[in-house]
Order: C-alpha cells, then structure tokens, then sequence
C-alpha cells in the first residue's frame, strides 16, 4: 500500500464511508501516530562468541546498532553501554564502548568476579530510555567454574488459553492459542492435547510444537465449560478456559498461500449493541501508520482476502478501536516475510597452511564498499553445548523489539522459510496478545530526556573572570584544542571526547605573554555515568537443556595464548605502518620524517631537529624561535606551526617539546595550500597517542592541571583463543573455543577470509553474523571438515 494515510480499499462494501466525526477521530489518531513513528528508534544486537564459558576465559562480543524503522545500520549514537549481572540483576561488570559507523566490539573477562551459575548480557544506549519498547540486547550466559553433579530438575507446567485478538466470544468460532511452558519460560514439547467441555467430551485436539505451543478451534456454547488437558511422561495437566464473553468480537486472520484473510464476526447478542457503532482498524509496525473505518449495520461477518505485499514488511500490528471510546479494544499481529533483506555464504573453502587453516567465505551478494560491512564468526567444534542463543541479528531486527512477551529461541523463525516456520511464527503470535507498543504511550505528549550520545561532553567552570585561551592536551582519539573566553564568558564546553581507559583531562592557560600557568577549574561530565536500565521488561533466561550436567574438575585446565600469535601480531603491524607511511608521504607537498624510539634518543629537540632541515631554530632563551632564512614572502619568514591540527599562534609550548611523542612531521617550504599564511613555510607536527599516552614528563608541570574522568570508554581489547591440552576429549568437544573473530570486512568479490590454528578437529562450526551493504543480515551455521 502506498498510501499511507487514506483509506484501506481491500474491505467488503460492508465498510461504510465514514461521517465527519469518526473522520476527525481517524485523523487524530493518524496525526498523534504520526508525531510518535518519526521519532528514530535504535535496535542493539549483540553477537557473543559462546554461551557456556569456563572461569577465565573471555567472552567476546560484537554488537550492532540498527535503525529499527529502516531495518538499517544507525551511526547516530557512539556510546554503548554493555553491562553483566548475576540471577539477581547485580550489576557484576560494566563497561562504556565507543560505536563506530554503527559497530563495535570488545571483550569481558570471566574472572574472580564470576561462580557457576546463569549470569545476563545487556547492551543499550541512552537514547533507548526514552521507550518502553525492548529494544535493547539482553542474553543470558552460563558460567563454570567447578565440579557439576547432575542436578534433579523437577518442571512444573502451566496451560495458558489465548484466544485470537484477546477476546473469547460466545456461540462464535474462535481460535484458542494453547502455550503449555515451565517455571523458567519453556514449553512443552510435542506433547498431545485436547479441549473437553464439562462432560468429558473431546471439542478439538491438538499436538504442542516444540516450543509448547498449538492452535485450536473452538465455539463456546450457552451454559458450558471447557478445559484443555494435555499429557506428557504418563502425567496429565488440566486447566479451564476462563472469560468467555457473552458479547464482542471475534476477529482473526488466516494464510491462504500469498494473500492474507482478515475476519470479523459478532453473535446476535453483539449485534443489537454494535450494529451502528463506528469502528477504526489500525495497522502499524511501530513507524508507520494506515487505518480504515467500518461498521456491521445488520450483518455479522465482515471479510476480505488482501496480497501480503501489501503489508508492511515484518510485523503487521493490526487494532481496532472503539470510536466512542476512543480506546483499543481488539489486537492482532502477524508477520509478512515478504522483503525481509537476507544474505547467505554460498561456499566455504579451507586450505591448510602450515599450522593454520585459511578459511575462505563466500558471499551471494554483489557487494557495495561504500556500504557498512561486517560479519563475526565464532568458531566452535561441531559437538559444542556452548553455543545456544536465544536471538540473532534478524529476530532481533525484524521480531523480538515488537513483541511483549519472552520468545524461546526467536532465532529459529528466521533460519528457515518454509511453510511450517511461517505457521510456527503465526501461531506464536496469537499467543503473545498485545504488541510491544503502548497506546497509552503513543498517545501523550512526547518528551526526549535522555539524549543521542556522541562521547562525553565537559562543561568547564572557570572561577574568575578573564580574557584568557585554555589549552586542552590532545588524547588518544581527539587533537589539541584551545578556547578562547571574553571578559564575559565563565565557562567552555569541550564536547565529543572519547578518553579511554585511565586517560586525564589535561588543561593549562596560555597568557598574553605566551606564557602558561595551570588553571583552576570545575568540571562537569556528561554522561558521568553508566546509566540503569530502567526499561520494565521480561527476562531472557538461559535455555535448561543446555545447562552442563556433569563436569570433572580436572577437565577446566587450558591456557590464554601462544607465542606465535604475538609474533604473526608483530608482522602484520609491520605490514600494516609501512602502508601507512606510504599514504602519508604520497599526499604530502613537502617532506615527511617518522620517528621511532632510535630516532629521538640522544638528546633530540624539536629546535635541533628543525635546524637540521634548513630553519633557523632556536631555545637557549627559554622559548623556542623559528625562521625560515629563505621564505617565499619578503613580509613573512616565520613559519605556519600546526600541532595535531590546531594552528599555534605562539610557539612557547613547544619549547623542550618531547620528542618521544612525535609521529612524524611534514615540512612544506612552499606553503603550498596555505596561502599568504605559508609565506614562511609550514611544519606540521603530529603526535602519536599510543607514545603520549606513555609519556607525563610534559604533562607533570606545574603549569597543568589534570582531571579524572568519571568514566571513560574501554579500548577494544584482542581476543586470546584458550590453549587446551587436549583436543580430543569430550570436553573440549562440548565446552571449547578454537577462535573469535569480531569485525571481519567482506571484500569486493564477496570474500570473507580469516585464518585459524589447525587443532586437527575433523569438523568445525563456525557460526555467522552480521551485516551485508548496510541493510542485508547474514545470519547461519556453516560446518567446514578441514581435514577432508
């Protein structure tokens, strides 16, 4: 449907032509809907490599950040917050991650902090506080850490009886969802069942899939109750179906191949309440909005076959309202497969070379390199019992955001198209009731208090008034940056920092006699903390079955790492700088020196350096002078100075200058590109933020003042594969890792390729996420023999 806002045409000519003032009503609501679907929503995904980790070793994640409207990556927000509790929703680790072009990746240590038992992954930004919906990432996790004796695990069962829309009518056909789930939120399955009214006579019966769940028919009659029973292991659970209603509407939605049935029907009793009262049948995906009017008059049916192309695609939020209410009364959801972006691998390759197996993936997509790529891969052998997740990145794109309750193993709606996973998803839709959205949300007024986060912004309180420039030390991920204040200015703001780890906030005045002396300042940090999650929502719990039974103590042994992978590490950043230092030069109009540890020893000044590359240079006075004796302006031989970007209007900071801190320098004698500015030639100095970071000797002057952040992102850390002592026994089969890989890049012939150690395993898993052209998912389990 292309119209948006008009008036649905696939209903019978039993839908009236609405009067003015249920027209009003209908606008209201398309307007009020309007103002609450343009609000961008994000989606987290997070791909973790296991699910089952023994004490010490390192879970790995990838995490993606999704426009959940679009189905697309999102690169609004930059911070993520990643958060591990225990059963009792302690919070155990915490951490602050920087989002890249809508990706990121990091680690966790399963350490001290950690005992055996079921702990939870959770992943949000502060943007996705500003809505009860779920769209944020939770997974649950097991830990290990000792000896497990089988556990006696007793299931106690429930039957719950949710009619189609919520609503169980007299003397109407209705279909009756039938969710028959454990303690813990899983179902039963393949068990038999049937409904008996207070006879004993059998109505309907029905088989539970394998995630508890069945549809039957059912008409309830006058003066009758009726019960579900089901069986399992020689026992029998029985509950009543409750809340029959004398009067209301019955309103389902049925498949016929590629068109989609839409039924209302009232009883005769209903009849006489409703036959003139006006209807509005909303349907939604949390974005977009397209309504329709209707009434019965003197029938009792309503119905009509419409194309599932027409829908959105996904999920499709059916609710009728009560106009004289104004309220919704009736919902429904069902899910349109129809242009859901999905890519695969076509073929796997492996070729071993020396102690490692290249693996080389292959995807069907002709691929855009100017799009977002990324797949991560965690592989596993075959055997594994580590790896079950509830969620991938298209149930969590396309599904789980817009439903209220748990779903077990979403993901399994997703890995195949066929008939029976379309029933499957249909029938676990009838059962969840009410969608994720609130109408009561969607109809008050709209506030955004918790903003996108681009980093962390500072808000610098100055104690006396003056004319002064502050000059904040470069870090890791942002340049040298000065401000400048009138006499009426009392404060700065610094924004889009990105320290990590144990970086400071460094900061000194510059006078106006080019002189610096450390300020005296109050800091404010935005955000100074890991915001809660404070998003009311159901749990994801662990899946039982996977929970270890029996572990021997002696079976826990393996170690982080090996020598050969820091040394292949040092080769390929050899590699890696060279190519660097090649870009670099090729761009530049003048020369261009790097510096490393050999370069700067003995003594190296920036006024030594410079003299040797044709300035005149000078710091015996205490403040370094620099002129070019053969500028390319009469009126101008005093070189442009640019430290990491920021033009230097004085040069008394780079007086002892530590030259230990320098990347490389460029001199340009000819000023080419800058101007009248470049009469004097231009030296441009860049520093490197891994050798400040191992440099204070510049930043312990009294003349600095430096300040803590109260939180700082944590820098991606490397993945270390374990090292186990054997590679054959059960143990490692079921509970071992043979790598990560967080962030591979997908190339222009739709090649994924990475390398693995050879552990001589006969069969591998490896197990695929990720993100293809910026809005098609990849997500399978692929089994390579490498051996073969």
């Amino acid at each position: 449907m292309k119209n948006h806002h008009g008036i649905l045409l696939f209903f019978s000519l039993f839908f009236q032509i609405s009067n003015v003032q249920s027209q009003v009503d209908e606008k209201k609501l398309l307007d009020t809907y309007k103002e609450f679907g343009v609000s961008t929503r994000e989606i987290a995904y997070v791909h973790i490599n296991k699910s089952t980790f023994i004490k010490n070793e390192t879970l790995g994640f990838s995490a993606y950040i999704l426009d959940k409207a679009k189905k697309e990556s999102l690169k609004i927000t930059k911070n993520l917050y990643c958060v591990i509790t225990d059963k009792n929703d302690n919070v155990i680790k915490s951490k602050l991650v920087k989002v890249n072009n809508s990706l990121s990746h990091n680690t966790f240590e399963i350490d001290s902090l950690f005992s055996t038992g079921i702990y939870k992954f959770k992943a949000y930004t502060n943007w996705m506080l500003n809505f009860n919906e779920r769209n944020y990432y939770e997974q649950s996790f097991y830990v290990i850490d000792q000896e497990i004796k089988k556990p006696l695990n007793e299931k106690n069962y429930t039957i719950q009886a949710l009619p189609e829309s919520g609503h169980l009518v007299l003397n109407l056909k209705n279909n009756i969802g039938i969710v028959v789930k454990d303690q813990e939120g899983f179902g039963l399955a393949n068990a038999n069942g049937k409904i008996v009214n207070d006879e004993n006579k059998t109505i309907a019966e029905f088989t539970l899939n394998q995630f508890g769940i069945a549809k039957a028919p059912l008409i309830p009659l006058n003066n009758r109750k009726y019960s579900i029973i089901v069986n399992y292991n020689d026992r029998e659970i029985k509950s009543e179906i409750e809340n029959i209603e004398n009067t209301g509407i019955a309103f389902s939605i049925y498949t016929l191949r590629d068109k989609l049935g839409i039924d209302f029907k009232i009883n005769k009793a209903t009849k006489e309440i409703i036959k003139n009262k006006k209807f509005i049948l909303a349907i939604h995906n949390g974005n977009e909005l397209k309504t329709s009017t209707f009434q019965f008059n003197e029938k009792t049916e309503i119905s009509k076959i419409i194309n599932e192309k027409d829908l959105f695609t996904g999920i499709n939020i059916f609710t009728v309202f009560d106009v004289e209410k104004n309220r919704p009364i009736l919902e429904r959801m069902y899910f349109n497969s129809v242009g859901i972006n999905k890519a695969k691998s076509t073929t796997v390759q492996t070729n071993i070379e020396n102690d490692s197996i290249l693996v080389k993936l292959q995807v069907n997509n002709t691929i855009d390199l100017t799009k977002i790529q990324n797949v991560s891969i965690s592989v596993l052998p075959s055997k594994t019992k580590s790896y079950a997740f509830n969620s991938n990145i298209l149930s969590q794109t396309y599904l789980e955001p817009y439903v209220k309750g748990f779903i077990q193993d979403a993901s399994y709606y997703f890995d195949n198209d066929t008939a029976k996973t379309k029933y499957d998803l249909d029938n676990l839709l009838i059962t969840q009731g009410w969608s994720s959205y609130d109408w009561g949300d969607i109809f008050k007024e709209i506030t955004y208090s918790n903003k996108f986060e681009e980093g962390i912004n500072i808000l610098a309180n100055i104690n006396k008034k003056s004319n002064k420039s502050f000059l904040v030390y470069p870090l890791k991920n942002n340049k040298t940056q000065v401000f400048t204040l009138t006499d009426s200015e009392k404060s700065f703001k610094h924004t889009n920092l990105f320290p990590e780890d144990n970086e400071l906030y460094r900061v000194s005045i510059v006078k106006k006699n080019d002189d610096t002396e450390k300020p005296n300042l109050y800091l404010n940090y935005f955000p100074a903390k890991i915001p809660d999650l404070t998003i009311k929502s159901y749990s994801i719990p662990f899946t039982k079955s996977l929970v270890p039974q029996e572990i021997d103590d002696f079976q826990l042994n393996f170690t982080k790492s090996s020598d050969t992978e820091v040394l292949n590490g040092i080769e390929i950043k050899s590699e890696v700088q060279l190519t660097r230092q090649e870009k670099i030069r090729n761009r530049s109009y003048g020369s261009v020196d790097f510096f490393d540890d050999k370069k700067t020893r003995g003594g190296l000044t920036l006024a030594i350096f410079l003299s040797s590359r044709g300035f005149n240079a000078t710091d015996f006075t205490g403040s370094l002078v620099i002129t070019n004796p053969n500028p390319n302006s009469f009126n101008n031989n005093v070189p442009l100075v640019i430290l990491d970007d920021v033009q230097l209007s004085d040069f008394s900071f780079l007086n002892n200058f530590p030259m230990n801190t320098v990347d490389y320098i460029e001199i340009n004698k000819s000023g080419i590109g800058y101007g009248l500015r470049g009469g004097g030639g231009v030296i441009k100095i860049v520093t490197d933020p891994i050798k400040r970071l191992n440099q204070s000797v510049n930043f312990t002057k009294s003349d600095v003042a430096t300040y803590e952040f109260p939180l700082t992102f944590n820098s991606p850390k490397k993945y270390y594969t374990p090292i186990y002592e054997n590679y054959t026994s059960r143990f490692f089969k079921e509970y071992g890792t043979l790598d990560w890989f967080p962030n591979l890049k997908i190339n222009e012939n739709g090649l994924v390729t990475f390398k693995i150690l050879n552990t001589y395993t006969p069969d591998i898993n490896l197990h695929i996420e990720g993100i293809v052209n910026g809005k098609t998912f990849i997500s399978e389990t692929k089994t390579i023999y490498p051996l073969d």
